[in-house]
């Protein structure tokens, strides 16, 4: 296996779903999510970009994984 989200074929490209779903759960640890049209200043707000929408699911998603993996093994309170 590869460590690449393009993969390319005889005659066309993929993106491999693994390593896209891999890139969301790193980014709930160690790493963050981040636009590189913001970070090279290509757009000044993300009002004005056509992606908005899929950055906004992409953020719920890595929210709902750290959600779903996070467990409280106990709670406890100061009384």
């Amino acid at each position: 296996m590869e460590d690449r989200i393009l993969v390319s074929g005889e005659k066309s490209f993929t993106l491999d779903k693994m390593q896209i779903a891999l890139a969301i759960r790193n980014s709930t640890y160690e790493d963050e999510l981040s636009c590189s049209l913001l970070k090279n200043n290509v757009i000044s707000d993300c009002l004005c970009c056509n992606l908005e929408v899929i950055c906004e699911k992409l953020d719920e998603v890595a929210k709902e994984y750290l959600q779903s993996t996070t467990t409280v093994l106990s709670t406890f309170s100061f009384e």
